[in-house]
Parts: C-alpha cells; structure tokens; sequence
C-alpha cells in the first residue's frame, strides 16, 4: 500500500513542525523504528501502528485494546493513565490528515480528483461521473474510476460497504492510497459538510468540485448550530479545488457563485439559464427515458425527474471540461442507476408499486412527491420515513409538514441512535397531523413496510424513503445491520407475487 514507510520520529517533527504537538513520551529507541499502521479502530489495529484516539464518546478501554493489539504509540488531545508511549496534540483533527498523508505518501493528490457537495444529488452526480469515466477507461483499457460515496466505495479493484457520506481523514487517504495502488486514475467522492467543517479532507485538492445546491439541514449541536455555519462549511469546497461547477438553479446560486469567484481559478455554472456555461433545455420522458439537450447535444438518462436531469447535467458539466469525450458520458450515464436511488419495484401484475429513495430533507422529500404525482397522477401516497437521533433536528418539523399533504404516513425507525424511535416519530407527526395524511407509527421498519404494502398498495404509491441502500441502523449499541429496505419491499413483493400465482392455479 505505501511506497514508503517512515519513522515515528518523523510522525513527531512532521506535529512539532505544524505546531500541533503539546508534549511526548517516547524512548530513542522507539524513534527509529518504522510505523506498520495508522488507524483509529481498535478492531483494524496492527503490530507496530499508531493509534489515534478521537472523538467525543472515546474511552480508554479502546486504548488498552489497541495496546493489546500491537499499536506502539498513540497520538491524543490528552494522555491517558497507561504506561505507554504516547503524542499529545492540541487538535487531533487537524493531526490526522497530516499523519495520513505521510504514511499514505501523498496518495491524495495521485488522482485526478473530484469532489461533490450539496444539500441534495452528491451520489447520483457521483455515480454518473463514475459511469462515464467508466466507460473512456474501459475503451484505453484502464481501470475505472474509484468512488467514495454514501451507498458503496470502490477502490479500482473492489467495492466495499460505505457507513458515512465522507469518512474520517485516515479513512479517506486510505481509499485513495488503495486506489493509486490499484491502478485507478482518477477518484470521485462526496464531500459532506461535516467532512469539510472537521478537516477529513484537508490536504485534498480537487481538479473539480460540484456544488448541486444547498438547504437548510443538518442543524443540531451534534453537526451545525446554524444553517449558515452549514452554508459557511460547504462553500470552503472551492478554496481546494481548481475548477468550480455550480446550478444556477439553487436558491443560493448568487451568493454561491460570489464566493466561488473569490476563492477559485474557474468557474462554470450550468442550469436553465441562456448565459450558463452548460445550458439544459427540452426535458422530456421518451419511452422511459428522460431526454434533453446540452448546449444543443442530446442526451438520456434511465432515471426519473428534473432533479435528476440537473444530476446529470452537474456530470456533464465537469466532465466535457476535464476531457472526457462526450460520446462516452452519453454511454456512462444512459443506463445507469443507482442503489437505493428512486429504485423502483413493482408487483408481476404491475398492481402495486413501490420506490425505494435515500430522500431524507425537505428538499429532496418534496422532489420526490411532485415526481410521483407526476408520474402516477391516478394513484394516492403513502410515506413511510422516519427522522435520525441526535442530528438535523429541523428535518422533524420540515418533513412532518411534506407529509402532511399525503394520503398516508407511517412514521418508523431510521437511525435513532439513542433516542427513543416512537418520541421522534412523535414528533414528527404533531406536524404532519396538520394536513389532510392519515398518519400511524409503526416502530419496526420491516414491519412498517410490510403494513404499507398490504394495506395500502391496492390504490397507492408506496415511498419508503430515508434509508436508500443503507444496510445499517445506528442505535444505542452502534451500528447494527439492517436488510435494506428495498430487500424487505421485495419481500413483501415476492409473497404478493406467488399468493396470486397460487390463486390463479
């Protein structure tokens, strides 16, 4: 993985020289020897590593397992009763990116790289660029393009599970490294606010960003105390990239588009406007595609809705100017879809249908429903989401009032953490209570599910919606695993399916 390995010596002066480190213990002998890990899950802990102890919730057991484990020194905001040798650093944020890139050797910037951020649309854009590049790769015989993403990671060889929008420095230098190793040439990955606001990609510099718009979300002690903390977080994006893309759509697009020009060397918008750099025009549904023009070339995607059309066009946009050839976005992104992502799943005798959709703010709620009123203008809606524990508080009243204007809601779990499920769902519906939706609380979310699907599916469009592809529920004990909810709809699909069969023979 690394092309290089380096001394714990080093580790320190590179903390002294940046100021970061505060006081150490560590024997001459120990300063010689070369570092075999860098890591700060006890469970991935190696012979002869670093340990970094971080975040909120850490406690010492998790060292003296590491200890256990064979790391020889761990790196602290403060040192712990162990008789161990240690570093202790006055921001252990700031300390892990630049850990992470001498043990990785610079693999941040072995790529070409683009970053995508936005209230809404990163792992739609993200996978439409990885489909494209895909395809130009494929045709020079080289290895696609690796991703970062909130559905699934790929690091040129392989793809693994993804439990984060953005992961932690050490975390992301690592795909990066396996990826330089790999072969791959070129990374896209989604950049959250929080991994802009606590420095998970410090020390990147994207030859593209992509900014899809931005909305209130993500406001709680835990994330942003503020929308414009929030605001503030994503828009220091373009001070570490080359290239700025922003829509001119966004209700933000000014301001952005100021920002951008202050801090980056260029900017392009794309949108509807006539003056944008990459305009889209005539969108229309052919034939189960939705078809529009690009500064007067066409193109087609499989997925559904404006939205989406805008997702592509963001692709588009930063793709023709980093030189892919457009016939090979065209090839990329014409039947492309994405897990979790308005997946569609409907019943053998096409009577019940359900979409499965990661829509988890107000924003891309609402684009969601006026999509499936548009789309299925004789059937009525049933919702089934719920609200995260301990993060964007906002979103209970925002979502409860969107909901409000369905025909049915069932409220459930989604990611509680430890805050009770039914007192979330509780109150998420003393604003969805004030429309004209029948609203229920189901705590269990196959169960949840499985009543929609049943009792309403006759004569409704089910959404299940919050979740996406997400194989995972973050509770009070951590991060448990959960069959994706497009997993339980075909459950409850399959069984409709053979019950008519059998009543048919």
């Amino acid at each position: 993985m690394k092309k290089g390995r380096h001394t714990v010596e080093e580790y320190l002066k590179l903390l002294i020289e940046n100021k970061l480190a505060l006081s150490f213990d560590i024997s001459d002998e120990l300063m010689h020897i070369e570092v075999n890990d860098l890591t700060f899950n006890t469970g991935n802990q190696g012979f002869g590593g670093i340990f970094v102890c971080k975040g909120m919730a850490f406690r010492e057991e998790y060292l003296l397992t590491a200890i256990e484990n064979g790391c020889i020194l761990y790196i602290s905001e403060k040192k712990y009763e162990v008789e161990h040798p240690y570093i202790v650093v006055n921001n252990i944020r700031s300390a892990m990116p630049l850990l992470a890139n001498l043990y990785f050797n610079g693999a941040l910037n072995s790529l070409l790289s683009i970053g995508v951020t936005g209230t809404k649309g990163k792992t739609t854009t993200a996978f439409m660029i990885k489909g494209a590049v895909d395809a130009y790769m494929k045709s020079l015989s080289k290895v696609g393009c690796a991703i970062i993403s909130s559905v699934k990671n790929f690091d040129g060889e392989r793809f693994s599970p993804s439990v984060m929008t953005t992961p932690e420095a050490i975390e992301y230098q690592r795909m990066f490294s396996l990826a330089r190793d790999n072969g791959a040439e070129w990374m896209v990955s989604e950049v959250s606010s929080q991994a802009l606001k606590y420095e998970r990609v410090t020390g990147a510099f994207f030859s593209a960003a992509i900014f899809t718009n931005v909305s209130r979300d993500h406001i709680s002690p835990y994330e942003h105390p503020d929308f414009e903390d929030y605001y503030r977080s994503k828009l220091s994006i373009f001070s570490i990239c080359e290239r700025a893309f922003i829509c001119s759509s966004d209700s933000h697009f000014e301001e952005t588009l100021k920002y951008a020009r202050e801090a980056c060397r260029f900017v392009y918008t794309y949108g509807e406007r006539k003056n944008d750099d990459f305009c889209i025009s005539n969108i229309i549904t052919d034939n189960g595609y939705t078809v529009f023009r690009v500064n007067e070339e066409e193109y087609k995607i499989s997925m559904p809705g404006y939205f989406n059309a805008l997702n592509a066009l963001a692709a588009i946009s930063a793709l023709s100017v980093l030189g892919i050839p457009s016939e090979y976005i065209k090839k990329g992104i014409e039947n492309l879809s994405v897990d979790g992502r308005c997946e569609r799943i409907v019943s053998a005798d096409k009577k019940i249908s359900v979409i499965v959709d990661y829509a988890h703010n107000k924003e891309s709620i609402d684009a969601l429903l006026k999509l499936a009123r548009e789309s299925y203008p004789d059937k009525k809606i049933c919702l089934i989401f719920g609200c995260p524990g301990k993060k964007a508080y906002n979103r209970r009243q925002e979502l409860g009032r969107s909901a409000a204007e369905c025909d049915f809601v069932i409220l459930t779990e989604d990611d509680p953490v430890d805050e009770s499920v039914v007192s979330i769902c509780e109150e998420i519906k003393k604003y969805a209570d004030k429309g004209r939706a029948k609203v229920e609380i189901i705590e269990d979310r196959p169960s949840a599910i499985k009543y929609a699907i049943d009792t309403y599916a006759s004569d409704a469009l089910i959404l299940v919606v919050g979740k996406g592809s997400e194989a995972h529920q973050k509770r009070k004990n951590g991060i448990e695993a959960y069959e994706t909810d497009a997993f339980h709809v075909r459950e409850c699909i399959n069984a409709y399916n053979s019950a008519r069969i059998f009543v048919n023979t």
